[in-house]
């Protein structure tokens, strides 16, 4: 029986090809549930959003509202289209 030879923490280049499988444990019906917990989470928070953005215009716009209501107001709709701007143009990661 042959002893393996030391490792020496460099790859051996050889002329026969390397196949390589990336598989994952996720099963059709997993990825199927992923999907669609993630599409309801995002129809959610995009509901969440446009509720918030409604009464942030009522309390920045309607009429006989305070100043201090006004202010919520413009500081919230301020928030929801930075955030928005920032979410379509954000960083590419890979």
């Amino acid at each position: 029986m042959r002893e393996p030879a030391p490792s020496t923490g460099r790859i051996a280049l050889t002329s026969r090809p390397v196949n390589i499988t990336v598989t994952t444990p996720e099963t059709d019906e997993d990825a199927r549930h992923r999907r669609r917990k993630d599409l309801i989470l995002f129809v959610a928070s995009l509901a969440f959003v446009a509720v918030l953005a409604l009464v942030a215009l009522w309390a920045a716009f309607g009429p006989g509202i305070g100043d201090k209501q006004r202010e919520w107001g413009m500081g919230v709709l301020l928030l929801i289209v930075g955030g928005c701007v920032g979410y379509l143009t954000g960083k590419n990661v890979k």
